[in-house]
């Protein structure tokens, strides 16, 4: 009697240690090896090469390891996703995460996706939500930021969290400190960030993951104590803080104000001011466009160094730090604009053009001292970002000017070969005609041939007695 006793209150115990599991799920990968599958977690992949999300001691939130996701080795695109165990909703439960990227040039999809029958998710797509993505412009990408979301599923409901990413070459994507929990009566704020507007002023921002109307903000300078700090109590945000000094780096923490109780802090999060007003876009200085052939003696001189990257990326460059400026200029009556960028570090100027600040980016062109941009409409204002990579950093001087393009002009010489009665023609381009490169063709069908510079190309041999016409075309 005394037997069955005590292995019915075991039994009880054991029921009620896994119904404790499944209410509450925290997870570091702190107690695995590089390599490992986490334990309890299900992966499934659409590529055989494809190892899935692991754990790894390459990156973390907090030390040693993450759970990762990195593609460099997959022959094609791969679609992989990873299920958290399962948890079981109590009507107001708080999904918390920490996330890092690398490499967005190489960004196809990373994000996270819940179900409430964890069936495999490239099986039956349909059965998963997706939460939200971290696309290649999330702040994630610039280090650790936290994530959360409060589910209000019934009671008793099961939700199984899952990861999902999507790539097939270079991009990664790194999770740490994840948490599936009974939501905190005061939930903290999730992902702030800070952006300079000006030399003296910052916007920043955060996601309210609960119901708060009201936060706390505490700010200083960068490696400041909490308590010591600057408080400011915000009812509005994002919330644009002024009184900073150019150059300088800070630090802020934010927490929710739920009507007199307050959620955790959450910070630091590390922003630098400007040095240059021109180091982010609403400072754009104005540069003037000289007639064709007049910047000579009008450069401005400018430096990268100890310029910042701004987070906005050009098509054209959208791997590793860029060092911008901005400017802007008012489009000449021809619609074509030519950059000219000398000095030092001239050569190494990258640049592209925007209908305005944050708008749409019209043209993109790579490292060389000069660049044309065309199409542009008289009169119209333009933003052009212009950047080092960062170990370019350095020097260098800009000017601006008109181009006024004219036809190219060019000879024609016969070049007999009366041994076999045929005969071949040197075209020599004397003048581009104010364009970037042309391209010279005949009316025989023969493959056309470009000129960057003034120059000789030869066409033929021709039949003699044949009569040939040649055409130079401006390429811009």
């Amino acid at each position: 009697m005394r037997k069955t006793t005590q292995w019915s209150l075991t039994l009880l115990f054991v029921i009620a240690f896994s119904w404790q599991g499944l209410t509450q799920i925290y997870e570091n990968f702190d107690s695995y090896n590089s390599g490992d599958d986490p334990t309890g977690w299900t992966k499934y992949q659409t590529e055989a090469d494809d190892p899935g999300f692991i754990v790894t001691s390459d990156d973390a939130n907090s030390t040693p390891n993450s759970l990762y996701h990195n593609d460099d080795n997959i022959a094609n695109v791969s679609t992989s996703w990873i299920v958290a165990p399962v948890y079981v909703s109590t009507g107001n439960d708080m999904l918390s995460f920490y996330l890092t990227q690398a490499y967005p040039s190489y960004y196809d999809y990373s994000g996270v996706w819940y179900s409430t029958t964890g069936s495999d998710p490239i099986a039956n797509p349909g059965d998963w939500t997706e939460i939200a993505e971290f696309d290649n412009t999330h702040p994630s990408f610039n280090g650790w930021v936290q994530f959360s979301h409060v589910f209000n599923e019934p009671a008793g409901t099961t939700i199984y969290v899952a990861f999902k990413y999507t790539g097939d070459w270079a991009h990664e994507f790194y999770i740490d400190d994840f948490s599936l929990d009974v939501a905190p009566s005061c939930a903290s704020p999730a992902t702030p960030t800070a952006s300079p507007i000006s030399l003296t002023e910052a916007i920043l921002d955060w996601n309210e993951v609960g119901t708060a109307t009201a936060w706390e903000i505490e700010w200083g300078p960068t490696g400041f104590s909490p308590g010591s700090g600057t408080v400011v109590q915000v009812t509005n945000k994002p919330y644009t803080l002024s009184g900073l000094s150019g150059g300088a780096s800070y630090d802020y923490y934010v927490r929710s104000d739920c009507g007199g109780t307050y959620s955790n802090w959450v910070g630091p999060t590390t922003w630098s001011q400007p040095i240059f007003p021109n180091d982010i876009c609403t400072g754009a200085m104005s540069l003037t466009v000289y007639p064709q052939g007049g910047g000579s003696g009008n450069e401005t001189p400018a430096t990268t160094n100890g310029a910042t990257d701004s987070g906005q990326q050009p098509s054209c460059d959208t791997w590793g730090t860029n060092l911008d400026l901005w400017y802007s200029f008012t489009a000449p009556s021809s619609g074509r604009v030519k950059v000219i960028t000398g000095g030092a570090q001239g050569d190494e100027i990258e640049a592209a053009i925007y209908d305005s600040c944050g708008g749409s980016e019209l043209d993109c062109q790579n490292n060389s001292t000069e660049k044309i941009f065309t199409g542009l409409t008289a009169g119209n204002t333009y933003i052009l970002q212009v950047w080092h990579d960062d170990f370019n950093a350095g020097d260098f001087t800009i000017v601006l000017e008109e181009l006024n393009y004219t036809n190219p002009t060019f000879t024609l010489t016969a070049v007999p070969d009366c041994n076999n009665n045929q005969y071949s023609v040197d075209v020599e381009v004397t003048d581009l005609g104010g364009s970037s490169s042309v391209t010279v063709s005949d009316d025989q069908g023969s493959a056309s041939q470009q000129l960057t510079a003034p120059g000789s190309v030869t066409f033929g041999p021709y039949a003699s007695g044949t009569n040939v016409t040649f055409t130079v075309t401006s390429d811009d």
